[in-house]
């Protein structure tokens, strides 16, 4: 592994991926658009997951390069809270705006309402779509979607001829 792989940011290249997450630019890409290695990546995870890590010279990554390591996923963590924190704050503000009829605007807080991860379970959108085709099947077509439905994949498979058989093959393992 070069030591380079194990390199923290330079100032600048730090400060533009911060700048960048707290916009709103995921974590990964920020840090590719900064210049940092897939490789660098998958290192620096290796030593937060606490596995030694050497450099071609056989030399440990230093505390300080894992204190640095740590110190950017914290900022990071922080400056995609800033931005998550500036989404509400623009949610908020746009709940409190009078639209052109003169109500107060309710579009943005039936969206928090709906996405917001403490509110989502007991607010969210439940659709569900119902095709009623009963009154149009005889008996016997009910019998027969009725068995169908309680069928396995494998058994749904054992019922087609070979030719389509060998289309629709389940992996190893599988028999729902």
């Amino acid at each position: 592994m070069r030591r380079s792989d194990v390199l923290v940011l330079s100032a600048q290249a730090r400060a533009q991926v911060l700048q960048d997450v707290a916009k709103g630019v995921p974590q990964l890409t920020a840090m590719r658009a900064a210049g940092i290695s897939r490789r660098s990546l998958a290192t620096w995870e290796r030593v937060l997951a606490g596995e030694r890590v050497v450099d071609d010279a056989g030399q440990d990554v230093t505390r300080d390069i894992t204190e640095a390591i740590e110190s950017l996923v914290e900022e990071l963590e922080m400056a995609a809270a800033r931005f998550e924190v500036s989404l509400v704050t623009s949610i908020d503000d746009a709940r409190l705006t009078i639209g052109r009829s003169g109500v107060p605007e309710w579009r943005a807080a039936a969206w928090f309402l709906e996405n917001s991860p403490g509110l989502r379970e007991q607010f969210h959108k439940y659709s569900r779509i119902e095709v009623d085709t009963l009154p149009q099947m005889t008996e016997q077509q009910r019998r027969e979607q009725k068995l169908v439905r309680n069928m396995s994949d494998a058994e749904l498979l054992e019922g087609l001829d070979a030719e389509w058989r060998d289309l629709v093959a389940l992996p190893e393992g599988k028999d729902n």
